[in-house]
């Protein structure tokens, strides 16, 4: 065999190697490196040697059968799905779990559903799955970290856990919390209605901010400011402590909860359940009375109404949603209140009725919104009493506070509807609306029968008050109107101009008398009368 042989057999088996190393796994198709021994003849001058090497999925990070302890707490024995989730709670002993994880690339090789579109999860971190063999319970968490080095830029108030939900195809937040912003890796949890396909990711929708829901203070300003909450739909807010405060004012009580919000659509006959958090950040045990007001309070349902927590110790309030009479959004607040501090968790729900005559659904592509802009959203109409038959109904669309008062009407407009429709409109915020939460409400009525539908959306606000910037881009727009305006009225006149001839005025002096001709020829007495007449022939 001669050395340019041997380079060769080196080279390819160095690639082969750094492809290897590369990958978690290769799949060689075609000959080995013995069988391209076998195939090179050793005496010949030069020889080809060909390896095909296709990379296939990833594959994953994965502990079946694990069994539930008597605490019914799981932790996982593989150091590598311990390092992302490092236990379970709140799920029954003797029960069998598998977890499978597969890093921030989507597993389609896996997984049969869609990927998390962008408004759906921003920066990806990690895809796993869970399946269980028993029901699980409304208080079952997720623990998970997220590395410093893999959060980058990221605030934790911004990671959130989403599922892929099947009953309507989408990558839907899970209340998150966040228990520390500063450790390393950062830790959260949150809670669960079932195991299923999950990303532990970025949530675009989610503000920074230190409170959840609405804080207020029943005896003074409460002191925020203490650790922000989590994301996707859970901020947690936080009381922080007041220490410090002129005039020597006692410290307020400082706790979190969570989520920031609860929203749902329910069927007619579908019942809700999930789960509130509060956490005592106090340095003293604090009593919480946890009550539901507003048009929620007809159909919530708590374990809970009072609880008492020590320092750092933590409770979980399982809250049952029935679905409402009406097919209206119901709204409301479950208030937690401890020492005269006072948090809400705004609560939204909607059904849809198995007697409802049509059907509304909002989708508004960016939840994202800013004061004075322009936001894209699908209007869709469904004909279920009358199918087929062209009906007009009128539709509206609202942006409200969380308690359905009006802010703005963005749209209405009587439709013909036979079946299904979907309408992609503009709409346009109010550029004096304040930053905070509210609803995109749809709402359309067919003979006094309504029915709604509602997104949640986040406004970024702008100041009343804040001076308006002149409209250059508008007036350089006008100016270019005016010169072609005016360039094109000279064109035209112009071209008139051109085809205009010089007309030569005869002046009354100049017109000679018939008398004062001479003929040079005799005439006829009536040669003017004859010449007049063959003119009018």
């Amino acid at each position: 065999m001669n050395r340019n042989t041997i380079v060769l057999i080196v080279l390819v088996s160095l690639i082969a190697s750094f492809l290897v190393t590369s990958y978690d796994v290769v799949q060689v198709i075609g000959n080995t490196i013995v069988d391209t021994w076998s195939i090179i003849d050793g005496w010949a001058s030069s020889g080809t040697v060909s390896m095909a090497i296709t990379i296939v999925a990833k594959i994953p990070v994965a502990q079946n059968n694990v069994e539930v302890p008597a605490s019914g707490n799981l932790s996982f024995s593989n150091e590598t799905i311990n390092a992302v989730i490092p236990k379970v709670t709140g799920v029954t002993s003797k029960c069998l779990m598998n977890v499978s994880l597969y890093g921030s690339s989507f597993p389609s090789a896996y997984w049969a559903q869609r990927e998390p579109n962008t408004t759906e999860a921003g920066t990806k971190i990690e895809y796993f799955d869970m399946a269980y063999n028993c029901t699980l319970s409304e208080q079952c968490r997720i623990y998970f970290n997220v590395s410093s080095s893999v959060m980058g830029t990221l605030n934790a108030s911004n990671i959130s856990l989403l599922f892929y939900n099947t009953s309507d195809m989408s990558w839907d937040n899970l209340s998150t919390q966040v228990i520390s912003a500063t450790n390393d890796p950062r830790e959260f949890f949150a809670f669960v209605p079932h195991f299923t396909d999950f990303l532990i990711g970025q949530n675009p929708r989610s503000v920074e901010s230190g409170g959840g829901g609405d804080d207020d203070d029943d005896s003074g300003s409460p002191g925020n400011g203490g650790s922000t909450g989590g994301s996707g739909g859970s901020s947690s807010g936080s009381g922080g402590s007041s220490a410090g405060a002129a005039g020597g004012e006692a410290e307020k009580a400082s706790f979190v909860v969570s989520p920031s919000q609860i929203t749902a659509t329910l069927a007619q006959d579908q019942q809700h359940t999930t789960a509130i958090g509060i956490r005592n950040t106090d340095t003293k045990a604090l009593t919480f009375l946890i009550t539901v007001d507003g048009d929620a309070k007809k159909i919530i349902e708590l374990t809970e109404n009072s609880v008492t927590l020590q320092p750092n110790e933590e409770a979980i309030i399982g809250v049952t949603i029935y679905p409402p009479d009406t097919a209206q959004v119901t709204t409301g607040k479950i208030r937690i209140i401890s020492e005269g501090v006072l948090k809400s968790i705004p609560v939204i729900i909607g059904v849809k009725r198995k007697d409802a005559l049509f059907d509304i659904s909002v989708d508004v592509e960016d939840a994202n919104l800013k004061a004075g802009s322009i936001f894209t959203a699908s209007v869709s109409l469904q004909n279920i009493g009358l199918r087929g038959v062209p009906t007009d109904v009128a539709a509206v669309v609202y942006l409200t506070d969380l308690e359905k008062n009006i802010v703005a009407r963005l749209w209405k407009e009587t439709i013909a509807v036979s079946t299904f429709i979907s309408l992609h409109k503009d709409f346009v915020v109010p550029p004096t609306v304040e930053a905070g939460n509210y609803l995109v409400l749809a709402k359309v009525e067919y003979e006094g029968i309504p029915a709604e539908a509602f997104e949640f959306v986040t406004v970024e606000g702008k100041s009343v008050e804040a001076k308006e910037e002149f409209p250059w881009r508008e007036m350089v727009v006008y100016i270019l109107y005016a010169v072609g305006f005016v360039v094109g009225v000279l064109l035209v006149i112009k071209a008139y101009n051109g085809n205009i001839h010089r007309v030569k005025l005869i002046k009354k002096s100049s017109i000679i008398k018939k008398s004062s001709i001479r003929q040079k020829s005799p005439v006829r007495d009536d040669y003017w009368a004859e010449m007049q007449r063959s003119l009018h022939r």
